[in-house]
């Protein structure tokens, strides 16, 4: 069985580009601790959609990336501490964002409790290969592997999968 294309990919794509590029053209200075930017245009849709090929994932990674780089340069001197961070989501693709939190404690990358487990990724995978995207200097990557077990079912159902974090960690 052959797969149908993914119809008006290309105009979707072209809209997704410039909503995202407007949207984050400065740098937010009105928020109490955490700001969020979430893919527009339902980007969280079709790229997660198996009708995109993966050159095409790697390119909009590579744009969040580049806009994610944006932000951190725009920061102001009097929110120097904020910290600028692209999320991607690969099990929960509307979870993808950029957010930007003023709030001095690190970010746990592990955690484990009765329902939920997250470890970080081992150190030989590098995200960057993967995708063959560029990181620019100055931004750290971090990659968290979740498993969710819901056990409201009789057999417990379990899910999760990869997130991977990129800028200021």
């Amino acid at each position: 069985m052959r797969m149908k294309k993914f119809r008006g990919l290309k105009r979707k794509i072209r809209k997704f580009y410039k909503d995202f590029e407007e949207e984050t053209k400065v740098f937010p200075t009105d928020f109490e601790g955490y700001y969020e930017y979430h893919l527009p245009d339902n980007g969280a849709y079709w790229l997660n959609s198996s009708k995109v090929s993966y050159k095409l994932k790697s390119e909009c990674f590579q744009f969040l990336i580049d806009r994610t780089k944006h932000l951190i340069d725009l920061k102001p001197a009097q929110l120097e501490a904020a910290k600028v961070v692209l999320m991607i989501d690969f099990h929960y693709w509307y979870a993808t964002k950029i957010y930007i939190y003023n709030e001095p404690e690190e970010v746990e990358f592990e955690r484990t409790d009765g329902n939920v487990s997250i470890v970080k990724l081992e150190g030989f995978r590098d995200f960057a290969k993967e995708w063959n995207v560029k990181i620019p200097p100055g931004l750290d990557v971090k990659g968290t592997k979740s498993k969710v077990i819901n056990k409201d079912y009789y057999f417990a159902d379990v899910y999760g999968g990869e997130t991977w974090y990129i800028g200021h960690l």
